[in-house]
């Protein structure tokens, strides 16, 4: 595999998990990587590995806000604590305020039924905390618009000069669901004009992988980024090249 289809690939892959074919999967954090004793996610109370039996002092719905698409799925971990800071050794019990807008099971898995905004209660032990849940329909193709810049030498290193003639490559690498695809698929190339500007029309919608190689001679080098569509037809991204 090319170096920046795999560095592309990672952030992807680092959120959505095991590769897969182009069907419905979890949008967000693996359960069985994250899950921890109580359906919690890593301990930073600096007891880390121990548990205890309660009771429950305190608890948190991690993260907060949680946006999901229509038929996609993403994850909450509750994280139950006694007065010691400990992770108690409980399993939350999970309830949405709107099932007709996203409902939630027994793992804390959201999976977003229709467009609309809803909360999220887990339970332990009589304590209870919430999250909320945005759910969004996702545009089934967009267009992007690739702005290449490049650093100014000098003290303000705030100032960026558009790169022209600078190749950008796309490689959809997973779908709007969460998926990764098996086999990422080309979605063409453009060359930045004079506004470092290289733009594509009509993508099927998912997760992108982005490869910018500067023309010969340019002080800058090549880099690797990626891009998510979600529900804006029109997506504008704008990337800094690394001086050499």
């Amino acid at each position: 595999m090319k170096g920046w289809m795999l560095c592309g690939i990672v952030a992807t892959v680092a959120v959505l998990g095991a590769c897969g074919s182009d069907s419905g999967r979890l949008l967000g954090v693996d359960p069985a990587a994250s899950r921890g004793p109580n359906g919690g996610g890593t301990d930073t109370s600096g007891n880390s590995g121990q548990t205890s039996n309660g009771p429950v002092a305190s608890i948190s719905v991690v993260p907060g806000n949680l946006t999901v698409f229509v038929g996609a799925s993403g994850l909450f971990v509750a994280d139950a604590r006694d007065a010691a800071g400990v992770r108690v050794n409980k399993a939350a019990t999970w309830k949405s305020s709107d099932e007709s807008v996203a409902r939630v099971d027994a793992n804390g898995i959201v999976t977003g039924k229709a467009v609309g905004k809803t909360t999220v209660t887990a339970e332990v032990d009589g304590r209870s905390a919430e999250g909320n849940v945005v759910v969004m329909q996702p545009v089934s193709e967009f267009n992007l618009t690739i702005v290449v810049g490049g650093p100014i030498p000098g003290a303000d290193t705030s100032r960026v000069e558009p790169v022209a003639g600078a190749t950008v490559s796309l490689l959809r690498t997973g779908g709007i669901t969460g998926d990764t695809l098996l086999t990422p698929e080309p979605a063409g190339s453009a060359v930045t004009d004079a506004n470092g500007q290289a733009v594509f029309k009509k993508l099927k919608a998912g997760y992108y992988a982005i490869r910018i190689v500067p023309p010969a001679g340019s002080p800058y080098v090549e880099t690797s980024t990626g891009v998510l569509s979600a529900a804006e037809p029109d997506i504008t991204r704008l990337v800094t090249l690394i001086r050499r």
